[in-house]
C-alpha cells in the first residue's frame, strides 16, 4: 500500500509538471507571436511613410533628370524597372536599390544596370548645355560637375 502510494504520489508530480512545462511552452508560444505581430505592425506603419519619401526622391529624380526606359511602381517598395523588379529604400535621404545582401544609390544602379534594363537617365541641365553649346559651339562642353545624388530636404 505504502508503495501504491509513492507510485501515485510519483505520477501526479510528473502530471503537474508535464502540465506546467506545456503551460509555459504556449506562454512562450504566445509571447514570441505578440512579437511578431507587434514587428510587422511597426513595419507597417513605416511603408506609407517610405513609400511617400521614395515618390518624392523619384519626383525629384524626374524633375532633374531625363529618363529613358520604363519605370513603374508596383507597391509601397517595389519597382518595375524594364523587366527588373527592385526594392526601394530611402538610406540616409538617398534613393537606393535592395541589391543581394544591401543596397546601391539608385543613379549608381542604372549607371550599372540600367543599359541591361533599356533605361537611361540623363541630368537636364547637362542636355539642355550640349543642345545649346552644339548649336553655338560644337567643341565646347560644361565643366561643371552633374549632381549624382539626390538634395536631402
Amino acid at each position: 500500500e505504502e508503495r501504491n502510494k509513492k507510485m501515485e504520489a510519483k505520477l501526479e508530480k510528473e502530471r503537474r509538471d508535464a502540465l506546467a512545462a506545456a503551460a509555459k511552452k504556449e506562454k512562450e508560444a504566445k509571447a514570441k507571436k505578440e512579437k511578431e505581430e507587434q514587428e510587422q505592425a511597426k513595419k507597417e506603419a513605416i511603408k506609407p511613410v517610405l513609400s511617400a519619401e521614395i515618390a518624392r526622391l523619384m519626383a525629384e529624380l524626374f524633375a532633374n533628370y531625363i529618363v529613358t526606359g520604363s519605370i513603374a511602381k508596383l507597391g509601397d517598395t517595389t519597382y518595375q524597372i524594364g523587366e527588373k523588379k527592385v526594392m526601394m529604400n530611402v538610406i540616409g535621404g538617398f534613393l537606393v536599390v535592395r541589391t543581394g545582401g544591401g543596397y546601391m544609390d539608385f543613379k549608381e544602379w542604372v549607371a550599372r544596370f540600367g543599359r541591361r534594363e533599356g533605361v537611361t537617365l540623363t541630368p537636364k541641365e547637362e542636355s539642355e548645355e550640349e543642345s545649346s553649346s552644339s548649336s553655338s559651339s560644337p567643341s565646347r562642353k560644361s565643366s561643371s560637375p552633374s549632381k549624382t545624388r539626390p538634395s536631402s530636404a
